[in-house]
């Protein structure tokens, strides 16, 4: 069984945009970043930041949503309405984390908090609507 390949992407809150040619590797216990843009190479030291290079970083949860977008971690994603049992769970909007050793969709209210393979196993359609830093006020 071969292991899933991490991937990651890349908010630059200097530039206010995401990239997605980014990955990390680790060489003697140092961790670093290797990001191309424009056609660019730049490595660095994941933690020690450049001051010109404010970078946060999301793990790609290898999901992908209804429509096969993929979903990221900070994505903000729609659970349409769905039923728990017999209790009619209105439609939710929340951000995809990492917590509790899993990947998990988590809102404000009561019934926003979803394991993301629970959502996909039990079929309840997710969708990307946009992420945190892009889109935020979707979750106001």
């Amino acid at each position: 069984m071969a292991l899933r390949k991490f991937r990651f992407r890349a908010w630059d809150s200097l530039r206010n945009a995401m990239d997605y040619d980014f990955t990390t590797t680790e060489t003697n216990g140092d961790k670093y970043f290797v990001d191309i843009q424009n056609g660019e190479l730049t490595v660095g030291d994941i933690d020690e930041h450049n001051d010109y290079y404010e970078l946060v970083l999301m793990q790609f949860t290898g999901l992908p949503d209804k429509k096969g977008v993929e979903i990221w971690e900070s994505d903000i994603v729609k659970i349409p309405e769905h039923y728990d049992g017999d209790m009619l769970i209105p439609e939710v909007f929340c951000e995809v984390m990492f917590e509790d050793g899993m990947f998990c969709a988590k809102g404000n209210g009561q019934y926003d908090w979803y394991s993301i393979d629970e959502v996909q196993i039990d079929n309840y359609e997710i969708e990307v609507v946009g992420n945190i830093y892009e889109t935020p006020n979707i979750l106001s």
